[in-house]
């Protein structure tokens, strides 16, 4: 009776020594994963208070720490894409911003920021395309709405734009 009692407790002494249990493994990683989720965040509100008070350098870092520890948020890569297309760096915008659009297609901030891209470098028809877009996601911002239209008047489509603007007048 004493050995079983003696076998028993050397054997529960090895089980509870043998490491974490796949629960626990998972739990960690979930944990891990919160945090950097909040971590991201933290980084990315200090980020985009340096961009607004216009330290784009400090900013670009800042941003790219949040995307680092989670990148799965559009937001981050939207506010990367602005840093960058305020410092003129506009291919790296673009790519930025189309990761915005990945990461969360329903953002309609990207889709603007891409127009003002296209816009930059004189494809007017993409800008339109790219404005239209945020316009249909989020409908409280009139400046997609005038961004189209103006992006149709530079093209010499002044007809379309004042139908543009007389079909989202109710919207707007």
């Amino acid at each position: 009776m004493k050995k079983i009692i003696l076998f028993s407790s050397v054997f529960a002494i090895m089980v509870n020594c043998s490491g974490p249990t796949k629960a626990g493994i998972e739990a960690r990683a979930n944990a891990n994963s919160r945090m950097n989720a909040v971590n991201a965040d933290l980084a990315a509100q200090q980020a985009k208070q340096q961009f607004e008070v216009g330290q784009l350098e400090s900013a670009t870092e800042t941003i790219k720490s949040a995307i680092n520890r989670y990148n799965k948020k559009g937001e981050y890569h939207l506010l990367h894409g602005r840093i960058l297309l305020e410092r003129h760096q506009l291919d790296q915008a673009y790519a930025a911003l189309q990761n915005a659009v990945a990461c969360n297609a329903q953002l309609a901030e990207p889709h603007y920021f891409l127009g003002i891209l296209h816009q930059r470098w004189g494809e007017d028809a993409e800008a339109i395309e790219a404005y239209r877009r945020a316009m249909s996601l989020d409908t409280s911002h009139p400046q997609y709405l005038l961004a189209a239209a103006e992006s149709h008047v530079a093209l010499g489509e002044h007809e379309e734009a004042i139908a543009l603007l007389n079909e989202a007048s109710q919207e707007f």
